[in-house]
This record gives structure tokens, C-alpha cells and sequence, in this order.
């Protein structure tokens, strides 16, 4: 009999901190060069309409990790039946059981990655959608304080005098949108809902060893 090694892969969803998200932009115009800076980990973490995304996305990543998880259960306890009841089966019932484990295994493999595809793309989304309540906002300070470029990448960074970190300005025109919008008719609001800033990120439970069949 061949022995079967079958490894399960751990739930970890690819939330990263959201400014990985952002690539790099830095929009040069004609006349002197006055540079700016704007910490988009901020607007995410401390706007409202970021709160709200980021609540209901991690909301939507519990909500399938449990889904997952009960996959996994499923193979690991199949796992332990195999194991401990690897004396009392023939041949033919312990072929039926590792056929059984994995089936259950390619199951559980198929929907993580189904999963993490799926929450990759909304998170994407999410990020496109502030995204484009951001920049138009980020070009108007710009424009207001003459700066010819916005960095909007920390990692090229090594210093920001704080003059040249305009994210507070940014909040707080991002912030008049938000509330002007909540209380427009029809809007089905009187201003915004605070929601609790997500983590940076989020992983699942480590999965069990590789399976050996008897």
C-alpha cells in the first residue's frame, strides 16, 4: 500500500496594509517643482467611508473563513478516524477512507483558493472606489498650495517635513463629502456611521499535518 501525503494549505487571505494596494503616482506639472505628501494608510484607516469598507470587508472574511474551516474540519476528522482506526480496517475499508480524505482534501483546497480570489478582487475593489473619491481631492489641495508632485508611496520616502503632508487636509475635505452626501435627500441618513478601523491584516488557523494513510 503507498502511503498517501496530502498537505493542507492554511487560510490566509492576502489583506495586506491597504496602501500596498496604491501604486506609486507622481504627477509632474510645468513650473517649479514643490512636493507633497499624502499617507493614504490614513484615509483608509481614519475616513469614514474607509472604516465602512473596511468593517464589511473583514466582515465578509469571517463569514467565508468559517465556511473554509468546515471544510477543513471535515478532511482533519477523516484524518483522525484513518489513524486511530487504522487496525481495525481491511484493505478495501481503508482504500474507501483515503479516497474519502482526499476528496475531502481537494475540497477544501479549492474553495480556499476560490475564496482568497474572491476576496482579493472586492478588496481591490473597495480600494478603487475610495480611490476615486480621493484623488480628485488630492489634485485640488494640490493645485490650491502650488505643489507640482504628490508622493503617495512611504516607502520612498526617509523624511516629510510636515508641511508637505497634506493627508490632514485631505480628511477633513474627504470627511465634508462624506457628511454632505449622508444628509442629502434620499440619502437615508442624518451623517455618517463611525465604524471601528480594521487591522492591517487578517490570517486564519493554521492547518493540521500532512495525513499519512496506514
Amino acid at each position: 500500500m503507498k502511503t498517501a501525503s496530502l498537505r493542507f494549505r492554511p487560510f490566509t487571505v492576502a489583506v495586506l496594509a491597504v496602501a500596498a494596494f496604491f501604486l506609486p503616482a507622481a504627477h509632474a506639472l510645468a513650473g517649479n517643482c514643490c512636493v507633497g505628501y499624502i499617507n493614504l494608510q490614513r484615509i483608509i484607516s481614519e475616513s469614514t467611508d474607509g472604516r465602512a469598507a473596511g468593517a464589511q470587508f473583514y466582515k465578509d472574511v469571517d463569514a467565508r473563513q468559517q465556511e473554509v474551516e468546515k471544510l477543513l474540519k471535515a478532511a482533519t476528522d477523516l484524518k483522525t478516524y484513518i489513524e486511530t482506526h487504522a487496525d481495525r480496517m481491511n484493505e478495501e475499508e481503508r482504500s474507501a477512507k483515503m479516497a474519502e480524505y482526499e476528496k475531502a482534501v481537494s475540497a477544501y483546497n479549492q474553495a480556499l483558493s476560490d475564496v482568497e480570489a474572491e476576496l482579493r478582487a472586492k478588496n481591490e475593489t473597495i480600494i478603487k472606489a475610495i480611490l476615486g473619491k480621493v484623488d480628485p481631492i488630492v489634485r485640488q489641495v494640490a493645485d490650491e498650495m502650488g505643489l507640482s508632485i504628490i508622493i503617495r508611496e512611504p516607502a520612498v520616502l526617509g523624511y516629510v517635513r510636515p508641511e508637505a503632508d497634506i493627508t490632514t487636509e485631505v480628511l477633513r475635505r474627504l470627511e465634508a463629502e462624506s457628511s454632505k452626501g449622508a444628509a442629502a435627500p434620499g440619502a437615508g441618513g442624518a451623517g455618517p456611521r463611525k465604524a471601528a478601523a480594521p487591522p492591517a491584516k487578517a490570517s486564519g488557523a493554521a492547518p493540521g499535518k500532512a495525513a499519512t494513510q496506514p
